[in-house]
C-alpha cells in the first residue's frame, strides 16, 4: 500500500479525479482510495457511477493490474480472516 500511494495514486488522481488529491493526503485515506479506484478497473458499473468510465482508458494497463491484485489480495486475506473467525466460534477453540 505504502508503494502504490506514493507513486501511483497521485498519478491516478491526476487522471481520473481531475487532479482532486483526497486519498493520497494520508495513508488512513489511501487505503480506500486504492479499493474505490481497483472497483472502478474491475467493474463498468461502478466506473460509470463515479463518473471514470472513459477516464479510465487513460490509465496504463500495468498501473491498472497493481490495483486490481491489491484488491484480490485484500478480499481474500479478509475472507480467510472471517472464516478463522468462524471455524474458532465453531469449534470452540
Amino acid at each position: 500500500m505504502f508503494y502504490l500511494k506514493s507513486k501511483w495514486l497521485p498519478l491516478l488522481e491526476d487522471i481520473l479525479d481531475d487532479g482532486v488529491r483526497f486519498y493520497s493526503l494520508n495513508f488512513f485515506l489511501a487505503g480506500p482510495g486504492i479499493l474505490q479506484y481497483a472497483t472502478v478497473f474491475l467493474w463498468s458499473f461502478h466506473a460509470k457511477r463515479y463518473g471514470m468510465l472513459e477516464k479510465r482508458d487513460n490509465v496504463p494497463k500495468h498501473i491498472q493490474k497493481w490495483f486490481v491484485f491489491t484488491f484480490c489480495w485484500f478480499m481474500s486475506s479478509g475472507t480467510l480472516m472471517a472464516a478463522s473467525a468462524i471455524m474458532v466460534k465453531a469449534y470452540d477453540l
